[in-house]
């Protein structure tokens, strides 16, 4: 009985570990759907560079959130709660502070400009 109850535990957290891996995965990849789409369409007419900037760049930030989790848990060995919580939430804000720090000098130096021919 106490084999079957250890067995349940660790299926259980393996469980929640992969759903949550699962979810972080889901969110990147509908920012990276975001970011292509706004592209795409080019909807709003007046916003849709700045979506994209916006979009990209915070699937960037989520891949490099994923890869310090995996790191983590992986080569350094901590355990899972912090894991995660430690790499992710550093990433995000560091990782957003640029997002937003380069934001305006990105998006100028991509606007097309109109020449005078």
């Amino acid at each position: 009985m106490p084999a079957l109850r250890a067995r349940r535990a660790v299926l259980g957290a393996a469980r929640v570990a992969l759903g949550t891996r699962n979810r972080r995965g889901s969110i990147s990849f509908a920012t990276l759907l975001a970011g292509v789409f706004s592209v795409m369409l080019q909807r709003p007419r007046k916003r849709w560079l700045r979506n994209h900037y916006n979009f990209m760049g915070w699937s960037y930030v989520g891949l490099w959130a994923a890869f310090g989790t995996e790191i983590t848990v992986r080569v350094v060995r901590w355990p899972l709660a912090v894991a995660v919580i430690v790499p992710t939430v550093l990433v995000v804000f560091l990782g957003g502070a640029l997002v937003r720090l380069r934001e305006q000098h990105t998006i100028e130096n991509l606007r097309p400009t109109r020449s005078a021919a």
